[in-house]
């Protein structure tokens, strides 16, 4: 039975269970009927448009083909060889037909030689005219105010063609508030807020609902006005240049000449049936989306996110080192985090018994190491004692010199072994508290000797390599300096030494005394050039891989030693 029962209490188990519950009924019913009743009724919607808007444009067009088959049939009764009685048949045809204002015919130049009144101006210089010139067919154009009518007028023209060439152009006006009243005729569907306008092949306004100066603000906004002849018999939804949402409809007055562009708001433009079905649609499957998700984001809460952020926690606590108990306890987690939950656990305690036996080791050698600093620390002060006995038992005053000074290496080494058994670090030593150590070893002790000792140093840490080197430099280098201090005339003698860490881990040592009367006597020293502190010193630069420069006027001598900080490789201390 447990066996049976595994695969529902695991975590894949539950989720599978808790997502087909949400999801099942919303894949099953919603997703294909919302879709097919939403796509049906707005094909049904946009084709009812497109028929009014045809229904509402069918007087405007009626116009203008009408104009058009005028000028046609005057293109091909040729207008031009009517001669006298062009005029008056114009007149008398502008008459017959109250719609129209104007008639006549212009030859390629611009000559106007027939027309129904104002015959023989000239018009080539007009904007419209050359419009019509270059035009390779039927233009219709809105023109501000004609010429001879002083109206603002809709101009139709119809080249006149004979033996394959232009023999001039028949234009005809409509009087622009006609064009306007017709597609205002259809009150019902003006008021509902259908515009509707007339457009020619360059995408230039006719005429329009509420007059021509109404229709920009009422195009598509991202369409080319020219490029809504490619739309035409098509209904899509776009942005008005005024910033309203409409459903435009294009139909088409003249093939490639002009066309009628109307639109309603997106609003109205489905039936209320239409637009109650396809809420309902969505609000149904939208409900049960979400009763869907609030199941399956309760179920993967509970089941896997509370326990995935505790084991998270927990990460973060055993890093800070506050994980209390040493150990997580997750609250009934589904069998796959429980294993989870084991293996933090274990890897904690390993981790735990790794780090406390790495410390004991540490501690170990630590301990160790300060043992073997302490022990040849010791030995060398051992030395220092017998050499400081033979000196005492000898009576030989150079004998006596050299074991001083053997005394005060070996001093000098074992003050080094003492630092790094008492210093915080067993590897590295600080090297401003190494030389003030060995400052009490080597200044004078007498009181008559008056010589003022100045320091300036810098927290300086190095591996026993340099550190072994530097104090052994230093040493030499002070015994000189105590050797060779003089007191000046205008002042007392000094000693002054300098520790600086500079950039890029340089470090800069400089040991600087007065000169003058000696305080010292010379019989103390070895007055030997070139001797074996000299030699040492040498030695010791080199292997500090450093460069030692002197400097010396009237009042002071100085002894710079510039070198660089090393890591430890190993290679000194083997």
């Amino acid at each position: 039975m447990k066996r049976l029962l595994a695969p529902a209490r695991s975590l894949t188990g539950q989720l599978v269970v808790l997502l087909t519950l949400a999801l099942l009924p919303l894949g099953l019913i919603s997703v294909y009927q919302t879709r097919a009743v939403v796509s049906e009724a707005e094909r049904l919607n946009q084709a009812a448009l497109l028929a009014e808007t045809e229904a509402a444009a069918a007087a405007e067009r009626e116009l203008i083909r009408e104009a058009l088959g005028a000028a046609q049939g005057m293109s091909a009764l040729g207008m031009e060889r009517l001669q006298n009685e062009c005029d008056e048949l114009l007149a008398e045809f502008v008459r017959f037909h109250p719609r129209f204002a104007y008639a006549g015919f212009a030859d390629p130049d611009g000559q106007v030689t027939c027309a129904s009144r104002a015959s023989g101006i000239n018009i080539a210089e007009s904007d419209t005219f050359k419009r019509i010139t270059d035009s390779d067919g039927p233009h219709m154009e809105l023109v501000a105010q004609g010429r001879v009518t002083g109206i603002p007028v809709v101009v139709v023209a119809e080249p006149v063609r004979r033996d394959g060439g232009v023999e001039g152009y028949v234009m005809i006006s409509i009087p622009s508030r006609i064009a306007d009243a017709l597609l205002n005729e259809d009150d019902s569907a003006v008021d509902r807020g259908l515009h509707l306008a007339a457009i020619n092949a360059d995408g230039h306004v006719i005429s329009a609902t509420g007059g021509a100066e109404t229709a920009e603000a009422h195009m598509p906004t991202g369409v080319l006005p020219i490029g809504l002849f490619d739309r035409i018999g098509d209904t899509f939804h776009a942005w008005t240049n005024d910033g309203e949402r409409r459903v435009f409809a294009i139909s088409q007055i003249v093939p490639g000449s002009a066309a009628i562009v109307g639109s309603w708001p997106a609003e109205l433009a489905a039936t209320d049936h239409a637009i109650w079905r396809a809420r309902l649609s969505v609000v149904f499957p939208l409900l049960m989306w979400l009763a869907g998700m609030g199941v399956a984001f309760f179920g993967i809460q509970r089941l896997v996110i509370r326990h995935v952020q505790a084991l998270a926690s927990a990460m973060r606590q055993h890093a800070l080192g506050r994980l209390s108990k040493g150990r997580i306890e997750l609250d009934s987690p589904p069998e796959e985090l429980k294993s989870a939950e084991t293996a933090f656990n274990r890897m904690i305690l390993l981790l735990a018994q790794a780090e406390a036996k790495q410390e004991q080791d540490l501690r170990d050698k630590e301990v160790l190491l300060r043992e073997v600093h302490h022990r040849v620390k010791n030995n060398l002060q051992l030395i220092a004692s017998i050499m400081n006995m033979q000196s005492r038992m000898t009576h030989s005053r150079e004998a006596k010199r050299i074991l001083r000074d053997l005394q005060r290496r070996v001093r000098g080494l074992a003050t080094l072994h003492r630092s790094l058994y008492t210093g915080p670090e067993t590897t590295t030593i600080d090297a401003a508290e190494l030389i003030r150590t060995m400052l009490n070893d080597l200044a004078p002790a007498s009181p008559d000797v008056a010589l003022t000792i100045n320091t300036r140093l810098d927290e300086v840490h190095l591996f026993p390599d340099q550190a072994v080197p530097l104090s052994m430099l230093f040493s030499e280098a002070m015994t000189n300096a105590i050797k060779y201090a003089g007191r000046p005339e205008d002042g007392p003698a000094r000693i002054s030494v300098v520790l600086e860490a500079r950039e890029n881990g340089v470090i800069f040592f400089c040991l600087e005394n007065t000169l003058g009367q000696r305080l010292m006597p010379e019989a103390d020293f070895d007055n030997e050039v070139g001797g074996l502190g000299t030699r040492l010193m040498r030695a010791f630069i080199s292997q500090l891989e450093g460069r030692a420069e002197q400097d010396q006027d009237e009042r002071t001598y100085r002894y710079m030693v510039t070198f660089k900080r090393a890591d430890f490789t190993g290679d000194a201390a083997a």
